[in-house]
């Protein structure tokens, strides 16, 4: 149990990270709109490209299952860790645009095949504690690591992130790779991916459950999309200002 404590805390550490890169351009859509040139409506555009190429993950995610959960939360690692890196070495939009593709996907596919690990090895009675611990590290991205960043960007700049960032992935490579147990031969008998996507979108309440998900991400998307641009121009917030108010909102959501 020793190790799986260990384990939980990294976990949650790595998803700070993780989801500060994505939490990260909401409250400062304004200020990577004009470091990189464009104006808010092409940078939304940028976002929906986000979003969309999110939702084909679970295709990738599903290497969890082939190659063991050890493999699948590498992937997702590597493909944040060379996403953050696009920018970090060849700033511009369209590498921006690959950054938070690979990062969404990066971090959907680590999620989901961590998750999965830890229920592999936690019993029933334990598991909701364990796995509501990891998913602090949603709300801590805004407490903690967005208003780091706003003093960064307020420091050196719009692309002062990326680096650090990069380094991050690459230690968080280095250090799942190093700790996590690899995982047992997968089953023979596991079923196949697209057997477990027609199990999905045969059930009535699975559907139910996506349609339920689908809107409770349309209505937090919509107000993240906003709330960094209302208050910048509604109040004329600097940088590390804005980075402040993202603490309210993680305040809000670790209640």
């Amino acid at each position: 149990m020793n190790r799986l404590t260990t384990l939980i805390a990294v976990f949650t550490g790595l998803r700070i990270v993780l989801h500060t890169t994505h939490r990260m351009v909401y409250p400062f859509l304004a200020v990577f709109a004009r470091g990189l040139g464009v104006d808010l409506t092409t940078l939304s555009a940028a976002l929906t490209t986000r979003a969309v190429f999110g939702s084909f993950t679970p295709l990738l995610a599903s290497v969890a299952d082939s190659r063991g959960r050890k493999a699948g939360m590498l992937l997702g690692l590597g493909m944040f860790t060379g996403g953050v890196s696009l920018s970090a070495l060849f700033p511009s939009y369209p590498s921006f645009v690959a950054t938070i593709v690979l990062a969404l996907a990066g971090s959907l596919i680590f999620v989901s095949t961590m998750q999965a690990y830890l229920g592999d090895r936690i019993p029933y009675e334990r598991r909701g504690r364990a796995i509501a611990i990891t998913e602090m590290s949603w709300s801590l991205a805004f407490i903690a690591g967005v208003p780091l960043i706003g003093l960064l960007i307020a420091w050196r700049g719009w692309r002062a992130p990326f680096p650090l960032l990069m380094v991050l992935g690459l230690a968080a490579l280095a250090v799942v790779a190093w700790i996590t147990p690899g995982d047992p031969a997968p089953a023979e008998n596991r079923a196949s991916m697209w057997g477990n996507f027609r199990t999905v979108f045969t059930s009535p309440a699975a559907l139910a459950g996506l349609a339920l998900g689908l809107c409770f991400t349309a209505a937090n998307e919509t107000v993240n999309l906003f709330f960094g641009v209302w208050l910048e121009d509604a109040f004329s917030l600097k940088i590390a200002a804005l980075g402040a108010t993202a603490i309210a909102i993680g305040l809000g959501e670790f209640g």
